[in-house]
């Protein structure tokens, strides 16, 4: 099985059905991120989404949903660009209405805009992933939540790939 390079280019026969026997090594290098695409002769390129799973943790910052003054954030030891989580609670009189829960920003940017999922166990409703750009991604929420809530009291999780 002939390993491949992100660094050298590769020159694979026939078609992308015919890849079965290649086994992909992808980098991850400190100031950019892995990207791996594959071409067949004459043929479209196709792009390999791939997620950061090595590298420094992004930075996280409170949204209007969490209220007036909420305790820090804390992006949690181990957490990447790729994947992580985040712990937060409120401050006072977070709105009731949908709004942004918080802003994640990379440590490193992506080459093309990134795809994002967001979780929670906790009760935050529904999250989703908003103004995804190459540099970061914004979390809405839905629920309505209590006020002045400890850092501890919510955690989400996210994942990110390219």
């Amino acid at each position: 099985m002939p390993a491949i390079d992100p660094h050298e280019g590769v020159t694979v026969p026939g078609s992308l059905a015919e890849l079965d026997d290649v086994e992909l090594h992808p980098y991850y290098g400190e100031t950019a991120p892995a990207v791996m695409s594959i071409t067949p002769p004459g043929g479209t390129k196709h792009r390999l989404g791939l997620a950061r799973a090595a590298g420094t943790a992004p930075a996280a910052a409170a949204g209007a949903k969490l209220g007036t003054a909420p305790p820090a954030l804390v992006v949690v030891t181990g957490s990447t660009d790729g994947r992580g989580s985040i712990t937060f609670g409120t401050g006072t009189t977070p709105p009731a209405a949908e709004g942004d829960l918080l802003t994640v920003t990379f440590a490193t940017a992506f080459l093309s805009r990134p795809i994002v999922k967001v979780s929670s166990k906790d009760a935050l409703g529904m999250l989703s992933p908003s103004e995804v750009t190459l540099t970061g991604f914004k979390v809405r929420c839905t629920a309505t939540l209590a006020a002045s809530q400890p850092n501890t009291t919510f955690e989400l999780q996210y994942e990110v790939t390219s």
